[in-house]
């Protein structure tokens, strides 16, 4: 469960370095004790 959360957490790092009109902007991450949202 902890390598898949950093691997999420890698693919948010990524994700917030990129701005581009054909991928998906990353409006912000946000992480409740059980679950991380992105938006």
């Amino acid at each position: 469960e902890e390598k898949g959360k950093e691997s999420l957490i890698n693919e948010i790092e990524v994700m917030r370095k990129f701005h581009h009109k054909n991928l998906m902007k990353l409006y912000g991450v946000y992480e409740s004790q059980n679950s991380i949202y992105i938006s």
